[in-house]
């Protein structure tokens, strides 16, 4: 008797769509996982953006106001500018750093406290003897690190 030939199957075997499968987890695994650090890097460095871009906002009010200001009373964290309105009447402008908070705040005499920077870890005001005013912004960024802004800026009053 004869055998007739066997034929051979095409196809994958059980064990080939396994190692296949596995594969192709492990690479949508590694896809994801750099999907995801480039996501949290793209937010951290929003926030940083966010943050700087806030203090400098913030740098640039307090001098612009410095510079028109008749007189300026800073110590410490505080600073009070006395502005003349349009009108020609003197108001008071202060500005402070809420501790508790991180906010640099602004006020004017008969309005509501605005916040100008939130992560703000210092703020200084410095009178000099010529009476300008030296002026300091660190705000807290990721990592443990700070952003710091320095200026000098001169009362109007003062030219």
């Amino acid at each position: 008797m004869r055998r007739g030939k066997l034929h051979s199957q095409s196809g994958t075997s059980l064990i080939e769509l396994i190692v296949g499968t596995a594969i192709a987890v492990i690479v949508l695994g590694a896809v994801v996982g750099i999907q995801s650090a480039a996501y949290r890097m793209s937010r951290t460095g929003e926030a940083r953006f966010a943050i700087q871009a806030e203090a400098s906002l913030a740098m640039d009010r307090i001098v612009q106001d410095v510079r028109r200001s008749l007189d300026a009373d800073a110590e410490g964290s505080m600073l009070t500018l006395e502005l003349e309105t349009e009108a020609g009447d003197v108001t008071c402008v202060s500005y402070w750093l809420d501790d508790q908070t991180g906010a640099l705040m602004r006020q004017e005499e008969e309005g509501d406290a605005r916040t100008l920077a939130r992560g703000v870890v210092l703020l200084e005001f410095a009178a000099q003897p010529d009476g300008a005013v030296a002026i300091t912004i660190q705000a807290q960024l990721a990592n443990d690190q700070r952003h710091e802004l320095t200026t000098l800026a001169r009362p109007w009053g003062l030219r």
